[in-house]
């Protein structure tokens, strides 16, 4: 479709890098309250760009990538809530 993927993850992979081995400096709660917070963030950038996308790659953003983006956000979620 002529993009080019990312080379590198950016700003959410030096925050993910950062909780990696944070879990031990912060605690788990903390660690995971962040994971979850990074799964909102990454939900809000499927909905927000759903109208920019052509059909084909909408259809692949609403079928297949969203639902398992909430998937994971409800798990983080969850594990955070038997952690507190």
């Amino acid at each position: 479709m002529g993009g080019q993927p990312a080379k590198e993850s950016g700003a959410w992979g030096a925050f993910a890098r950062l909780f990696e081995g944070g879990a031990t400096a912060f605690g788990e709660k903390a660690a995971v309250a962040a994971l979850e917070e990074g799964e909102d963030h990454g939900l809000k950038l499927y909905r927000d760009d759903l109208e920019k996308l052509d059909p084909a790659s909408r259809t692949l953003v609403e079928i297949d990538l969203l639902p398992a983006q909430e998937r994971t956000h409800r798990d983080m979620s969850a594990l955070k809530h038997t952690l507190h």
